[in-house]
């Protein structure tokens, strides 16, 4: 079987080819995640990725959703995993305006990358805006329930599910597990 772990990071997972444009390391395969330009159509069993399509602008996202869906097999699986924005919204809106972890030096946290969820100005603005700390480590969209039902359906989607779970690093925010089928 062939199976794709895009935009991977340092997460490796066995029995996937692991690829990561911006990470180097003999176990990550370089190559673009969105053209994926080593692969024919019809070629790929499965294609995953945690966090990695908020990362891509409108352009981005259309091209990446066609070009794989061409290439996964007919019944090939696509999951992603990402944050739930409305969500995300809500905590935002929820949270203290205090500006309390804007720029909070002492604890070696930058701009939207403080650590409590109830501060509107820490991690929840990077979760938003990305936390910028790296080279692609930009949101340029985000995801709800509705768009990814419709997306997956107008790119040519037989079936798509989703679930929700809480994310891993910060327990209080609301992730979306896609699977959608080809």
């Amino acid at each position: 079987m062939v199976k794709l772990h895009l935009a991977c990071g340092n997460n490796i997972l066995p029995g996937y080819t692991n690829i990561d444009k911006y990470v180097f390391d003999k176990d990550i395969y370089q190559d673009d995640a969105i053209y994926l330009t080593s692969y024919i159509n019809d070629s790929v069993d499965e294609i995953r990725s945690s966090h990695f399509v908020e990362h891509l602008d409108f352009w981005e996202e259309q091209a990446a959703f066609k070009r794989w869906f061409e290439i996964l097999k007919p019944k090939g699986k696509l999951i992603f995993e990402v944050l739930d924005f409305e969500r995300l919204c809500e905590k935002f809106l929820d949270a203290n305006d205090d500006w309390e972890q804007f720029y909070n030096d002492e604890e070696g946290n930058y701009f939207g990358n403080g650590n409590n969820t109830n501060e509107r100005w820490s991690v929840l603005s990077a979760h938003f805006y990305g936390n910028q700390s790296t080279k692609g480590n930009y949101h340029k969209n985000m995801w709800t329930k509705g768009k990814a039902y419709k997306l997956l359906y107008h790119v040519g989607f037989s079936s798509v599910s989703i679930e929700t779970f809480n994310y891993d690093k910060f327990k209080e925010l609301q992730c979306l597990r896609v699977e959608a089928i080809k």
